[in-house]
């Protein structure tokens, strides 16, 4: 057994403890009085813990027994040292608890992200004992790091589902609907995968787009072209209908991105069901093709897998269209991919390329007094900048998108087999009302019932300004709305 622990001892009162080379993790004295004091630093409100350490157990056993319902990921530096600390009795119990989870740093950033729900748990608290500090003081470090990132990581996703929460939910089931009407999913997969000998063009809207358009111009066998919603109207004004738009926007702006859509054409649609439904109804009346899919969100998860699979599963990062649309592109087999005008970057005063929905309302609104240049201005001076080089500036939030493609990338989908079957909003829509009414009327902190988690977005978007109970409330009650 290849463990950071050399050895196991008995403290002064005889309890056993770890010990790394010497180091004792915990209180060489008495860990439980250790334990307790860690404990007392801590309300009984707080739920939830990242824990650095799980030395000899008490310090955990403490949280747990001062409040039944806390959620604690405990972080070791490999799953070594867990094996070698089972031989500690109340480890090896602690190891069987179902309110624990056991974490690597390697694992650490998705534990926090699967596990942390800042709606049910309020703060995350990351601690540990000062002998486990000492004895893996070249792990802390980056320990801190991940937990800051995931936090960061978390904050912005609750800020997004506090924004889009109730928009998400009124667009999942509206899309639901027109989903019913869409037949031959899976057939129409096999046809897009028989592209996959070429190479795969992800069209992104950034200001690089205006010149490297001419590259698609020029080979129009060597390329399928799969957009993304922003870049779609800058295509066709260039004469170039693409083989795919992927959009994954629920807010109605989105609907900006489709006026100058053909009445029919040979281009399919592919919406996240949280996306705006306005352009899906929109495409389904002209018979375009719409296909499907999910990513992430609980309810349309459910939706999915209720009755076999009904939509594909498409990565979106932090709600980045560019890796939905890659995403796709590696769900569809392709080997070889390009990039055009993902840039996420503003270049030589330029927030996007030529053709967009932005030229539309900017320029059809400007006067004397407030030109389009002016309203492209506020766009990029709207948030703080970052200066990376001459004439090349970038946001925060244009950053985090690029480090997740870039994180993506490291770690791409892969082509799937899957019989996509057709989906019954009717059946489904009595089915999930049912479950719905089965969920208690007022919140437990019960976390076990998977249709409690379709509501945490709506309850999001309700915690801004009522408590969680009636955010549990107002939540059932507005997906119950939709179920009528």
């Amino acid at each position: 057994m290849n463990s950071s622990y050399t050895t196991l001892e008995n403290s002064k009162n005889g309890i056993l403890i770890p010990v790394k080379n010497r180091i004792y993790v915990c209180s060489k004295y008495d860990p439980v009085h250790e334990a307790e004091i860690f404990a007392s630093q801590f309300e009984k409100k707080e739920k939830f813990f990242v824990v650095a350490g799980l030395c000899s157990g008490w310090h955990i056993e403490k949280l747990l027994t001062e409040s039944f319902d806390r959620k604690i990921i405990i972080v070791e530096n490999d799953i070594e040292d867990f094996k070698f600390l089972r031989q500690i009795p109340l480890c090896s119990k602690l190891l069987e608890d179902r309110r624990i989870i056991f974490s690597t740093p390697q694992s650490l950033f998705t534990d926090i992200l699967s596990n942390y729900l800042p709606a049910i748990y309020g703060n995350l608290n990351f601690c540990f004992l000062r002998g486990w500090e000492n004895a893996f003081f070249d792990k802390m470090q980056l320990i801190k790091t991940i937990v800051e990132k995931a936090i960061k990581t978390v904050k912005a996703d609750f800020a997004v589902q506090s924004h889009f929460g109730k928009i998400w939910n009124k667009n999942i089931f509206e899309n639901l609907k027109i989903a019913s009407e869409q037949k031959n999913a899976s057939q129409m997969i096999e046809n897009l995968k028989k592209n996959n000998k070429v190479t795969a063009a992800i069209i992104a809207a950034g200001p690089t787009l205006d010149t490297t358009i001419e590259k698609l111009k020029k080979n129009p066998g060597k390329y399928f072209i799969i957009s993304t919603d922003t870049a779609y109207s800058s295509l066709l004004r260039s004469k170039i209908v693409p083989d795919v738009v992927v959009s994954i926007d629920g807010q109605n702006i989105s609907y900006s991105h489709f006026l100058h859509q053909a009445q029919k054409n040979k281009t399919i649609f592919a919406f996240d069901l949280c996306a705006n439904s306005i352009p899906a109804k929109k495409i389904s009346v002209q018979k375009n093709k719409i296909l499907f899919f999910e990513s992430g969100h609980p309810l349309s998860t459910i939706a999915s897998h209720f009755n076999g699979t009904s939509f594909i599963h498409l990565n979106s990062g932090s709600g980045t269209v560019t890796i939905a649309a890659t995403d796709l592109a590696f769900f569809l087999g392709f080997e070889k991919i390009e990039f055009f005008g993902a840039d996420f970057a503003y270049l030589n005063g330029k927030p996007y390329a030529k053709g967009t929905y932005l030229d539309d309302i900017f320029y059809k609104k400007q006067n004397r007094l407030s030109t389009a240049e002016q309203s492209f201005c506020t766009l990029m001076y709207r948030t703080k900048l970052i200066y990376l080089e001459e004439k090349k500036i970038t946001t925060e939030v244009l950053e985090s998108y690029r480090f997740s493609l870039e994180t993506y990338l490291k770690n791409p989908g892969k082509s799937i087999s899957v019989e996509i079957k057709d989906f019954n909003f009717e059946i489904f829509n009595t089915f999930f009302k049912k479950k719905l009414l089965s969920l208690p009327e007022n919140f437990t902190g019960e976390l076990t019932n998977q249709f409690f988690y379709p509501l945490l977005p709506v309850m999001a978007f309700y915690e801004k300004t009522h408590s969680i109970q009636d955010s549990y409330k107002l939540a059932r009650a507005d997906c119950l709305r939709y179920t009528y």
